[in-house]
């Protein structure tokens, strides 16, 4: 008889925290923006593409300046609170990604394939939203939100090549 999925931690560790720490893709859903509004910024490189696509942090393509940009971006939002960064849109350009908009140039299975080694039985409704910002010219973040207001980095997006130009 096939197990049961389990939904939060609690289900297959009795002892575990009511809700979760930390997010695990697949098993439970971290909290939305909104429920991080008054933490600071915090990033984590545990979830970072290294796959040597057009996205991932080891593109052949970046240059020693590129990475040195992207690092004082991040240790500059680490500054800032949630709140800040959302209410920045337009400086920042902070927003979720539409994988089903028409100009976008990722699937909903590539962000899938990068999170999780076990993409394929990983159900939609069990992927994070997937949000970009800005980090200087035409480059980009694409990462999630996990608990403790934790922005998982996933994607650094040199050419802004996410979004199809018009």
């Amino acid at each position: 008889m096939p197990k049961k999925k389990a939904k939060y931690l609690q289900e297959i560790d009795p002892k575990a925290p009511e809700k979760p720490t930390h997010y695990i893709v697949g098993l439970n859903k971290p909290p939305g923006l909104y429920d991080n509004l008054k933490h600071k910024l915090l990033f984590s490189f545990k979830s970072i593409n290294l796959n040597t696509s057009i996205l991932c942090f080891n593109n052949p393509h970046l240059t020693p300046k590129d990475y040195h940009s992207f690092l004082l971006k991040i240790k500059e939002l680490e500054e800032i609170t949630y709140q800040a960064f959302k209410d920045g849109t337009k400086y920042y350009r902070f927003h979720t990604v539409d994988f089903n908009n028409g100009s976008v140039s990722w699937t909903l299975n590539d962000f899938k394939k990068a999170i999780s080694i076990n993409y394929a039985v990983l159900e939609d409704d069990n992927v994070p939203t997937c949000y970009q910002f800005d980090v200087f010219e035409e480059a980009r973040a694409l990462g999630y939100l996990g608990y403790n207001g934790i922005f998982h980095l996933v994607w650094f997006d040199r050419t802004h090549s996410t979004y199809k130009r018009k």
